[in-house]
């Protein structure tokens, strides 16, 4: 029963190429000003679909908002998740272009949400209007490396073996 659910969801959610966001003009489709969506510990990527629930009045409004008129939200992490109504200052202002792939209200009010990274983002400077969290912002281009996996991987490795000793310890990893 699960997988055929499964199935007929990837029917109703178009999942496009990678490539088709590299060449968007981000300004031209979004205006001078995007439309933000907090997270509390979470974080989402392009090209990544990542399941969201919400209780929050702001998030679910603009996630049905987004939803409905298939706009454009810029999805950054909170820099606490213990602040329920985050200000410009109190996010990270790098994050991800997301698109609000499908909403499902629940009996609570609450929104469980698919969103789907489109594109990195920076954070400018605050746009906010009464209600909504809002920035004027910047498209980064997502660059991918050109290193073949393995390598890519031992020098990942190497990283974090340098700057964290303590986790490769904790973690027996080779």
């Amino acid at each position: 029963v699960m997988s055929s659910s499964l199935d007929n969801m990837s029917h109703m959610i178009q999942i496009p190429d990678a490539d088709e966001n590299t060449n968007i003009d981000w300004a031209e489709k979004i205006g001078d000003k995007i439309y933000i969506l907090p997270l509390r510990n979470n974080t989402i990527f392009p090209q990544i679909i990542l399941p969201v629930q919400s209780s929050r009045k702001k998030s679910v409004e603009i996630l049905k908002k987004a939803y409905h008129s298939e706009m454009f939200l810029a999805a950054v992490a909170q820099k606490s998740p213990d602040i329920d109504n985050p200000g410009f200052n109190d996010i990270s202002h790098l994050g991800t272009i997301v698109k609000v792939a499908k909403i499902f209200e629940l009996p609570d009010g609450s929104i469980s949400a698919l969103l789907h990274g489109q594109n990195r983002v920076k954070l400018i400077s605050d746009a906010s209007d009464d209600f909504n969290l809002a920035a004027t912002f910047s498209p980064l281009n997502t660059i991918f490396p050109d290193k073949k996996d393995e390598e890519l991987a031992k020098d990942i490795w190497l990283h974090i073996a340098s700057s964290a000793p303590e986790f490769v310890s904790r973690n027996e990893i080779p």
